[in-house]
């Protein structure tokens, strides 16, 4: 049950691109209203373009790492490259929502299993997108369910 509610979460956040000044890096996508993250098989140039197309709507500014993938596979958008460094600013929310998606995964399931690791990361930025929503989220969580359901 835990595994469809997830998906259905996963599925509602998909229906959602991102929109305004967007922190990215192999991990992850967002800032701090909303959050993205998928797992990828790699983070070559094609993964890349193809992950932004379906989830960051043309033409917005995305910060990243200077990994050399992401230069070549963002055309569509404006990039924003930064050298990472650890003890500086740059990347400042992709980093806390990292730590904090690791700290989720970890703390509440006590380990992770790498097929469980895209619904974790689904459940983790679906409550994370629809934090400020109180008492709303379930509802929200209901919408979800009933989409999903309708879609399979």
């Amino acid at each position: 049950m835990l595994t469809r509610i997830r998906k259905a979460m996963e599925n509602r956040d998909d229906s959602h691109q991102l929109e305004g000044v967007i922190e990215f890096d192999d991990t992850f996508y967002g800032n701090p209203l909303y959050l993205k993250m998928k797992t990828t098989e790699n983070i070559q140039q094609k993964s890349v373009r193809d992950f932004a197309q379906k989830h960051i709507i043309k033409g917005n500014t995305i910060r990243s790492d200077d990994y050399c993938s992401y230069g070549l596979a963002l055309t569509d958008y404006t990039h924003e490259p930064v050298k990472y460094d650890p003890k500086g600013e740059s990347l400042h929310w992709l980093n806390i929502m990292i730590s904090n998606a690791k700290v989720f995964i970890l703390g509440t399931y006590h380990g992770l299993l790498k097929e469980n690791l895209s619904n974790n990361l689904s459940e983790f930025c679906f409550r994370f997108s629809r934090r400020n929503f109180g008492d709303a989220l379930f509802d929200r969580l209901a919408i979800a369910m009933l989409d999903f359901r309708q879609a399979i």
